[in-house]
């Protein structure tokens, strides 16, 4: 179920220093549900479970007995070391949440979005702040003020304050975007430029047994021949998709680009991008936020940048 922290009932109750009942019940049930330390555990289980799977592979094929114990002492060791950052802080939080339940303190900060494993976080003095499931409304090129619970730091609401800088949220942006769809500077230097990077070949490649809907075998193979990109600019909206297409998608102008969960929640709407795409099957291989100012009417792959512009995409 969707929250939306920015509505006026509960900002206004929290303001006066007081929880609703939606909030409380919202707190009371992150405070019994074990869910987000499952999913916690479940995007660090990778390594064992690959581990594993290897560990099996070896019995099969009567690999030394050396080896075996030696990927089983190394998936024990780093098996618990993910225990240890799992489950005692979750653990942890939900006891400081049960206390400030029966507290009913509240404080408040202001703050922004950060993007960090995965996701958006909430973060307000240094201090990374514990969101309800599927947050709504709130985006990370805007400052807020968090009305939170002290000890825990559930967020029960949230207040704009006004926009972020526009090349801090620019440039936090762009390493949201690069994170999560798997590109570099140099990558997006090279995609400018129109070119498609061996790297980025690669990635592709798997796609030739898994086409879907939205474009056929004869033109993934082009594209991977010709090794070129072509760019689509226009104001950025995230799309849920209908079969036979994959469920997530950025709207780039009058496109559509298949992308994965991960990357449909990094994207933020109604902000003006350069897509980066194979020519003919259409594939999103990197993207960029532009500058407000930028002027939308072309498409060509290559733009040059000024030096506000170049010197806010330092960082990815």
């Amino acid at each position: 179920m969707q929250v939306d922290l920015t509505d006026v009932v509960g900002l206004a109750a929290n303001q006066r220093g007081e929880l609703t009942d939606a909030q409380r019940e919202r707190a009371i049930r992150a405070a019994r549900t074990r869910q987000g330390c499952l999913n916690t555990f479940l995007r660090y289980a990778v390594f064992p479970a690959s581990s594993m799977a290897i560990l099996a592979l070896l019995l099969v094929l009567r690999a030394p007995v050396l080896i075996v114990w030696v990927l089983v002492f190394v998936s024990l060791i780093v098996g618990a070391e993910l225990f240890m950052l799992t489950i005692p802080p979750f653990i942890q939080r939900q006891q400081l949440l049960r206390r400030d339940l029966v507290e009913e303190r509240l404080e408040s900060a202001e703050g922004h979005l950060v993007y960090a494993r995965g996701g958006y976080e909430a973060v307000t003095d240094g201090r990374v702040l514990l969101l309800p499931s599927n947050p709504l409304n709130l985006r990370p090129d805007m400052l807020y003020r968090f009305y939170f619970l002290p000890r825990s730091g559930f967020v029960l609401s949230a207040e704009v304050v006004g926009k972020a800088a526009t090349a801090d949220t620019r440039a936090a942006l762009l390493e949201a975007l690069s994170a999560a769809l798997g590109f570099d500077k140099d990558t997006l230097t090279a995609n400018r430029r129109g070119q498609l990077t061996t790297r980025q070949i690669f990635h592709l490649l798997p796609q030739i047994i898994a086409v879907g809907g939205n474009f056929t075998l004869r033109e993934l193979l082009f594209d991977l021949i010709q090794d070129r990109v072509e760019a689509t600019e226009g104001i950025g909206r995230r799309s849920k998709q209908p079969r036979p297409y994959r469920p997530y998608a950025y709207l780039i102008g009058a496109r559509h680009f298949s992308v994965s969960a991960r990357a449909f929640e990094a994207l933020i709407d109604e902000l003006p991008y350069r897509a980066y795409h194979t020519p003919r099957s259409g594939i999103l291989v990197s993207i960029e936020p532009l500058a407000a100012r930028h002027d939308l009417g072309s498409s060509s792959a290559e733009h040059p940048y000024d030096e506000a512009e170049t010197a806010s995409e330092g960082g990815v």
